[in-house]
């Protein structure tokens, strides 16, 4: 399928334009190579290589040169943040301001998914959207359990569970073939066919019918709209003859699966962008891992970092377990610095690296960029293992409770690493 533009667009005049409005340097020919390129291709970029810089100016060449006003480019991110960053560099040119708007669509790949398969799915349904979010899911659903008559065997057999609430307020729909089953997060303590079993998987589906859904929820019910539909991706192939996918490196497998079910007969292009070895999740282990995961063995590189310099990017090479890089630095050559601990030296690891930040960052951006402490546990909880949670580093760490502090690692992890982004690009 052709994708409806002009091919000067990508001339070499009109690229050294373009991206002296957006105030970029092309000095490296893989540069060149992606931005010319209109074939599907993965490109597996280095921290600090200018990707979403690159990004931006393509599609303001696309645009300029774009010739349908019903078919359109589509831009897929993971978060907001970066759907926002491309956004913004788009409005500051002016060709790359009519992508913002019909035909086009910029958004993440949850609002792609709720906006042309979940929502059209579930209002064909006569099913009224009340909301779709994880916390209000998990507040109504346990309200349900604990009100309602009808779920009551159910609650008295979860209450003997440790964590009978948490199956409740996390059951989710996966597709099975053309049908939704429930499940959650691991296998339940009763059988489908017994009174709790029953009751379970009833609580799902009432929560359903009133319009109360999960973000997971909405790639189940999108999969099998597209199995029960099956012209539904040829007509989003035909909506959007092309395709970039950026931020890939956090795409699970459950969300690539849907992708390749929208986009599997080909005849849209489909460019995947990101850096495999800033990836937060590992879907490694999942049974369905697709083959197509990011990033391809013959994917392009963009491998200069302007980041950081050559000895940073040395020690960087020799840790991108997930995918082999040489990446070459380019930018301020920095410090390298290994902290050494034990347990009777834990509790130093934080001061001496404050004190190593305070000797070589300059003082107003450490005032506007202080140093972050990371964790996954804030409290040792039963472990043995040391070092158990942030705790061992931080003595006076306040307890927060249970269940506050799910999910904060990833939060903080990509609030730094939106932070790069913005700060460095």
């Amino acid at each position: 399928m052709a994708i409806p533009y002009d091919p000067a667009s990508f001339a070499k005049d009109r690229i050294e334009a373009g991206a002296s409005l957006l105030g970029l340097e092309l000095p490296h020919e893989e540069q060149w190579d992606f931005i010319q390129q209109m074939i599907s291709l993965d490109l597996q970029a280095a921290p600090g290589s200018g990707k979403t810089s690159l990004v931006s100016l393509k599609l303001a060449l696309l645009a300029q040169g774009w010739r349908s006003a019903t078919r359109g480019v589509c831009v897929i991110s993971h978060t907001n943040t970066a759907k926002d960053e491309i956004t913004a560099r788009l409005a500051a040119v002016p060709a790359g301001r009519s992508l913002l708007q019909y035909p086009h669509f910029i958004g993440t790949i949850q609002s792609f998914v709720n906006t042309f398969l979940a929502l059209p799915a579930l209002r064909s349904l006569k099913v009224e959207i009340q909301t779709v979010d994880d916390e209000a899911y998990a507040a109504a659903a346990l309200r349900l359990l604990d009100r309602h008559p009808r779920y009551r065997v159910l609650k008295g057999t979860l209450e003997r569970q440790r964590d009978g609430r948490q199956l409740v307020s996390e059951a989710r729909f996966v597709c099975e073939g053309r049908h939704l089953a429930v499940l959650t997060t691991r296998t339940l303590p009763f059988s489908a066919e017994t009174q709790s079993g029953k009751q379970f998987d009833d609580l799902k589906r009432r929560l359903a019918r009133d319009g109360l859904f999960r973000y997971d929820d909405m790639f189940a019910i999108a999969e099998r709209h597209l199995a029960r539909n099956p012209t539904l991706a040829e007509a989003t192939e035909s909506r959007f003859p092309f395709v970039l996918l950026d931020e890939m490196q956090d795409t699970s497998a459950m969300q690539q699966r849907l992708l390749d079910k929208v986009f599997a007969a080909g005849h849209t292009v489909v460019q995947r962008v990101g850096d495999v070895n800033q990836r937060i999740f590992d879907d490694r282990a999942d049974p369905q891992s697709s083959a197509s995961a990011f990033p391809l063995p013959l994917s392009a590189e963009l491998p200069v970092s302007r980041r950081f310099g050559s000895k940073i990017a040395a020690l960087a090479s020799d840790l991108t377990v997930h995918r082999p890089q040489h990446i070459e630095g380019a930018g301020p050559e920095g410090t390298i610095a290994l902290l050494l601990f034990d347990q009777d030296s834990v509790d130093q690891v934080v001061p001496a690296f404050e004190h190593l930040a305070s000797s070589l960052v300059p003082q107003p951006l450490l005032l506007h960029n202080p140093p972050r402490v990371l964790g996954a546990r804030r409290q040792p909880g039963t472990s043995t293992k040391f070092p158990q949670s942030l705790a061992c580093y931080v003595p006076s760490l306040t307890y927060v409770g249970h269940g506050e502090t799910r999910g904060l690692v990833i939060a903080a992890a990509r609030a730094a690493q939106d932070e790069r982004r913005l700060e460095g690009r």
